[in-house]
């Protein structure tokens, strides 16, 4: 934080962080929708995307600028495999949560989360190369 958040038909809600801990933003959101993310100030080199509550199919697409698609999207606390990088946004949409997509013309990183079978949650971690 401070960052806004921008959901796709452009409601849109700022972040300003709580001082104790300007690092973490929290937000209700509508499943089934993508959010892009602005961030006022640096963009984190290791930024983190948690979405709970989730049913079988619910999922929700994040977006926001990084610097290098050089990285590696960890799942569900699961730091020995990195998930694979989609070829497109279309292969994004497709996918189980088990792909992310970086489009390097824009500088931007796409994530989906979704949970996996059994569960009502899911964690993205992203870690520069």
């Amino acid at each position: 934080a401070p960052l806004n958040l921008v959901r796709d038909d452009a409601a849109t809600v700022t972040f300003v962080g709580v001082p104790e801990a300007a690092w973490l933003v929290s937000a209700s959101v509508v499943p089934a929708r993508g959010y892009s993310v602005a961030f006022q100030g640096g963009v984190p080199g290791s930024p983190q995307v948690f979405a709970t509550e989730l049913t079988a199919v619910d999922w929700v697409k994040v977006s926001f600028p990084y610097p290098t698609g050089l990285i590696n999207v960890y799942r569900d606390y699961n730091t020995s495999a990195s998930i694979a990088a989609a070829g497109s946004m279309a292969e994004l949409d497709g996918s189980t949560g088990d792909k992310f997509f970086y489009d390097a013309g824009a500088g931007t990183l796409h994530l989906k989360a979704m949970a996996k079978s059994n569960r009502t949650w899911a964690a993205l971690f992203v870690v520069a190369k």
